[in-house]
């Protein structure tokens, strides 16, 4: 039995982080178990291909600018898919060659987790301590015909236009998703049980999204259960109840996006418990139940299934293990900012409103509505940002956004909300002329 200071299962971005952190820091004998390809769902059908086809799209939505009206531009679904495959294949390799210069050794194949024994391929391997980052997968609906969907995962490998798509859910995915067929053509109907869409986001973002569904003319049924799903001459036909009575929609491909499930069916040890929803659980160190077995990531962090979260996860639980850091990780997980890539994107972090509220009558809201000159070729011109913040003492609370390049300006938002910026001191700023946020400070000292 070969033996190991750490073994990681989970080759995604929280493994790669602790792994990485473990060996080429701390110096310790690190084994890397994956089942394929290394860079886990961001790499291979998450975030690096979805902002890859997110971009394309908003380029192609905005060729109409430079050709005669009468024309109609085709997008090049083929050449698309190669470049898309080599970079993700680029990254692929860049993660193993990175791992052999940190001296990390990786084995790819399916494991089975008894404790701080896993077996892969037949072969044995003890760890000192035993980190599972397996990650998530996408889920198919509970109805008859589930297994006609596509999932999100699959979404990234079409061939072509799908033509006509139902997709089911209302969250971020579905919502990405939506947006980016539609700029290519595609005829497209969100099916959802929740009210509305974006469900967990201030209601600034859920109302203008909503708009912008609409407006790219996305049909919306919410509030909806699906009933069936079956091939109805050569195509699909979803049924579904929504206010008593039984509805369809037919259409060329069904894609399922109504959540994602930790990926916990390779843990065998008796002491690695799951809550009601199948999601690991772990104390504040993101320690098992089971002695010396840990889970980071997707498959024990429902509430931020985020990729930098991963990664901060791993690196923290490194220095844990291995260095000084603190125990409580979980504590330092706050104001993690988010963006949904819809057209034109939205970005959040912190309290919504509604939760602000809850924790006081203190509560004070400022909306900032400004034009933003880069998209003045674009159908949405209009930015807004809410901020909420104590009006005891001015600390924010959270902020919200949605607008043409909203997205990159949530980085520098979440390190404020981070460090409970007072709201005055945001107002006092100077504003850089001629960039993309003048107006967007002149908003704010008005």
């Amino acid at each position: 039995m070969q033996t190991y200071d750490l073994v990681v299962v989970g080759g995604g971005s929280g493994g790669l982080a602790l792994s990485k952190r473990a060996s080429a820091i701390y110096g310790k004998k690190t084994l890397l178990i994956d089942k394929t390809v290394l860079g886990g769902t961001c790499v291979n059908s998450g975030c690096i291909p979805k902002k890859m086809l997110y971009n394309a799209a908003a380029l192609f939505k905005e060729h109409r600018f430079l050709q005669a009206p009468e024309e109609r531009a085709e997008f090049n679904w083929g050449e698309f898919r190669m470049k898309r495959e080599t970079y993700i294949q680029f990254l692929n390799n860049m993660y193993v060659r990175r791992n052999a210069t940190d001296r990390i050794d990786v084995v790819t194949g399916e494991a089975t987790v008894r404790g701080v024994s896993v077996k892969v391929n037949g072969v044995e391997y003890q760890g000192d301590t035993v980190v599972v980052a397996t990650g998530s997968f996408p889920t198919l609906p509970p109805c008859p015909g589930s297994d006609l969907c596509t999932t999100s995962d699959d979404f990234f490998r079409f061939p072509s236009n799908p033509g006509k798509v139902v997709i089911l859910g209302a969250g971020y995915i579905a919502i990405e998703t939506a947006f980016v067929l539609a700029a290519f053509g595609s005829k497209v109907v969100l099916v959802a049980r929740s009210s509305g869409v974006l469900r967990v986001f201030d209601e600034l973002i859920r109302k203008n999204v909503k708009q912008a569904l609409v407006e790219e003319g996305i049909e919306i049924f919410d509030q909806a259960d699906v009933l069936s799903i079956e091939m109805n001459s050569g195509k699909k036909k979803v049924t579904f109840k929504k206010d008593g009575q039984n509805q369809e929609v037919v259409a060329d491909e069904v894609i399922s996006a109504i959540g994602r499930a930790a990926s916990t069916e390779h843990i065998k040890a008796p002491e690695v418990t799951t809550d009601k929803s199948g999601f690991v659980e772990t104390n504040s160190s993101f320690a098992t139940q089971q002695q010396d077995v840990y889970a980071i990531g997707d498959l024990a962090m429902k509430d931020h299934m985020l990729t930098p979260v991963a990664i901060f996860t791993g690196r923290r639980l490194a220095d844990l293990l291995y260095g000084t850091g603190i125990a409580d990780i979980k504590k330092l997980i706050k104001f993690v900012p988010t963006v949904i890539f819809s057209h034109p994107p939205a970005g959040s972090v912190g309290y919504t409103e509604k939760e602000a509220r809850k924790l006081g009558d203190d509560v004070e809201v400022c909306v900032v509505a400004v034009s933003h000159p880069a998209a003045i070729l674009s159908a949405n011109t209009k930015n807004q940002y809410k901020f909420i913040f104590s009006n005891k003492t001015n600390s924010l609370y959270g902020i919200h956004a949605v607008g043409a390049q909203c997205d990159e300006a949530m980085q520098g938002l979440g390190v404020l909300a981070r460090r409970s910026t007072k709201f005055s001191t945001i107002t006092s700023f100077f504003a850089c002329a001629g960039t993309n946020r003048t107006d967007f400070f002149r908003g704010l000292q008005e």
